[in-house]
């Protein structure tokens, strides 16, 4: 989120709220209401938005994990991309989080040091 140009940190936090599917499904749709309903970002903005996400959001059928956990991963997977790392480098991150760990704070913690270690 944050490599679209025009898109600081707290824009790219309330479109990261929104949450995964939301932000995907509106990408796929090209729905520039979707991103203008956010403060502070107008439609050259959300079409920006859209026209660079598009090549970057794929589907997380990388990822072979439980279907009832999806949604968090995808939060999960948006969250670190939306920090600027590559939807790799994500994917492996979120594989190696340990199944006991419960909060998504935690797990995108333990996913920052493990990108980090690399």
């Amino acid at each position: 989120m944050l490599t679209v140009s025009g898109i600081g940190p707290r824009t790219a936090l309330s479109i990261v709220s929104r949450g995964y599917q939301a932000v995907h499904d509106a990408v796929i749709k090209a729905d520039v209401e979707f991103f203008t309903s956010i403060p502070r970002l107008g439609t050259k903005n959300a079409q920006k938005v859209i026209i660079e996400l598009k090549t970057k959001l794929g589907s997380v059928k990388d990822l072979v994990l439980d279907d009832s956990k999806s949604e968090e991963i995808d939060e999960l997977l948006l969250v670190l991309t939306g920090m600027g790392f590559s939807k790799n480098e994500a994917i492996r991150a979120v594989k190696v989080l340990p199944p006991e760990i419960k909060t998504i704070e935690e797990k995108i913690r333990i996913a920052l040091k493990f990108i980090g270690k690399k």
